[in-house]
C-alpha cells in the first residue's frame, strides 16, 4: 500500500499546489460508513481498503515555502523562476477564484492521483474500483471532516486482490472516442 500512495503523491498537480490529500480508509466501521455514504455500494465492505481522495480548494492560500524549497535544492527551480512562478500562480487562483473555478480545478487535480492509484494498482497486481456517486457530507463525516467546507470530496477508490479473474466489459472503438484537431459535429436528435 506504501507504493501505491507515493505513486499517487508523485502525480503532477496544477501549479504544484499539491492541493489534494488521500484519507486510507481500512477500519471495517469507516468501510461500513462509506457504504452508507454510497447508497449501499459494496466495494467499500468488498475491499480492505478505501481512498477517499480530498480536493483542498483553498491549499493555494497557504504557505508554499516548503513547495520551492524542495524544487530549489533539487535544482528544479531557480529562485528568480520561483519568484516569478509564485506570482504567477498567485494571479491565476485569484482568476480561478473569480470565476468560481477553485474547486473544479482542485478535484481535477486529486483525480489526477487516483488515476496514478488506479494505474499502479493494476501494476502491483491490486483490482481497484473509481466510486462515484456518494453523498459528500456523509463521506466527510466518515472521514473525520465534516466541518471542513474547505475542503471536497474528488473520488473514493476501493483496493485490495480481485477475488475472481476480472472480465473487461468492452469499450467503444477508438475512432469513436478520438478526434483530430476539432470535435465532430455529431447529428442532434
Amino acid at each position: 500500500m506504501l507504493a501505491l500512495l507515493a505513486l499517487a503523491v508523485e502525480a503532477p498537480t496544477s501549479w504544484n499546489l499539491q492541493d489534494r490529500s488521500i484519507v486510507v480508509v481500512s477500519d471495517e466501521a469507516g468501510r461500513e460508513g462509506l457504504v452508507r455514504a454510497t447508497g449501499g455500494q459494496p466495494q467499500p465492505a468488498e475491499a480492505p481498503v478505501v481512498l477517499v481522495f480530498v480536493a483542498q480548494p483553498q491549499a493555494w492560500r497557504a504557505d508554499q515555502a516548503d513547495i520551492y524549497d524542495q524544487a530549489r535544492e533539487a535544482g528544479a527551480w531557480s529562485d528568480d523562476f520561483i519568484a516569478m512562478f509564485a506570482a504567477a500562480s498567485d494571479d491565476f487562483q485569484h482568476d480561478l477564484e473569480r470565476r468560481g473555478l477553485l474547486r473544479e480545478y482542485a478535484i481535477k487535480d486529486a483525480m489526477i492521483a487516483a488515476t496514478y492509484v488506479l494505474l499502479a494498482a493494476t501494476e502491483l497486481g491490486l483490482a481497484s474500483s473509481p466510486m462515484n456517486g456518494w453523498d459528500e457530507a456523509a463521506v466527510k463525516e466518515t472521514v473525520g471532516i465534516a466541518d471542513r467546507d474547505d475542503l471536497a470530496i474528488a473520488l473514493l477508490v476501493a483496493v485490495g486482490y480481485a477475488a475472481e479473474e476480472r472480465r473487461h466489459p468492452g469499450r467503444r472503438p477508438v475512432e469513436r472516442n478520438v478526434f483530430h484537431q476539432r470535435y465532430p459535429r455529431l447529428p442532434t436528435r
